[in-house]
């Protein structure tokens, strides 16, 4: 096994890759990359969503605990070797099918997720990963110093994005990587939204950024969105603690301006991500790579008549 490879898990998607691989290589090499700024998005608009079953009330302060899947349903942890050192690494569906990479939270421990925030991300992962999408969970509590929420720097996870998270995926055969680039949709939550962002509007590889109770200033987000290309879905929480629902869906629609985005409200669930995002996440993901497959056809297309 190539250094910095994992070993495959038993859990799989299966319905995108194989033969696509081959026309999608055709249409990277003619220059074509789902990149799809100034595009018209089917997005949803202040899409505010009730609390699942009705939601749960906080005992005692507290944000009640979330249901887990079970242990048999989730992937082993996997050690994958980085520029930086080792660190752990989840891996749901099929290698060849399109690559989604989660990109958790700060904090090591709340109280609803005690064992780190990569938690908040099992029952999206096990979703997209029945969708047909090959999903990566990095554990960035688990890595070198430099890798560590709140160390690792915007450069440090482009880095760990092309030398060791992309190369994980098979969609894009081997023989093809050195003249075309691989690509991802990356989906954060928090801090790791900043990171996803920040990747987003540097990195052709990523073709959607999802944010997930994102943790912007309004001077930040002013600067950075007008870079992001693809799409781009926002997803709040309206009790959210840590950020503040009001000031930041102000600073992100000031940012964004008439710019069509998926705008995702959920009424509470505080600071994490609730359970009805799962759905819509699963959802963005799809269009994201079906709005890249159509951009991909429009190029072979084009190609065709060459």
């Amino acid at each position: 096994m190539a250094a910095g490879r994992v070993a495959r898990p038993a859990v799989r998607g299966g319905r995108r890759g194989g033969a696509r691989a081959g026309a999608l290589v055709l249409a990277w090499l003619v220059g074509s990359a789902p990149r799809l700024a100034g595009a018209r998005e089917e997005d949803m608009p202040d899409l505010t969503l009730e609390p699942a079953g009705g939601g749960q009330e906080p005992v005692d302060g507290q944000t009640p605990a979330r249901e887990e899947p079970a242990d048999g349903q989730l992937p082993a942890w996997e050690l994958v070797e980085t520029p930086y050192g080792s660190m752990r690494l989840r891996e749901f569906g099929s290698p060849s099918d399109p690559l989604v990479i989660l990109v958790h939270g700060k904090r090591s421990a709340t109280p609803w997720t005690p064992g780190g925030e990569w938690k908040d991300w099992n029952p999206a992962a096990l979703q997209m990963a029945a969708a047909g999408f090959h999903v990566l969970l990095p554990d960035f509590h688990s890595g070198p110093v430099e890798l560590r929420p709140g160390r690792l720097t915007v450069d440090a996870f482009r880095e760990l994005m092309r030398s060791t998270l992309l190369p994980q995926n098979e969609q894009l055969p081997s023989r093809y990587r050195s003249a075309v680039k691989a690509k991802a949709v990356v989906v954060g939550k928090a801090w790791g939204a900043h990171v996803a962002a920040e990747a987003a509007a540097e990195m052709e590889e990523v073709v959607a950024t999802a944010l997930v109770v994102p943790t912007f200033h309004a001077a930040a987000a002013k600067e950075l969105f007008p870079q992001i290309q693809g799409r781009l879905g926002v997803f709040l929480v309206k009790d959210d603690s840590v950020v503040d629902f009001e000031h930041t869906s102000d600073a992100l629609r000031s940012a964004l301006g008439d710019r069509m985005v998926t705008w995702v409200v959920a009424e509470s669930g505080g600071h994490q991500l609730v359970p009805e995002f799962v759905a819509p996440l699963v959802k963005f993901v799809e269009e994201s790579w079906e709005s890249s497959e159509r951009e991909e056809d429009t190029q072979r297309q084009r190609f065709q008549f060459l």
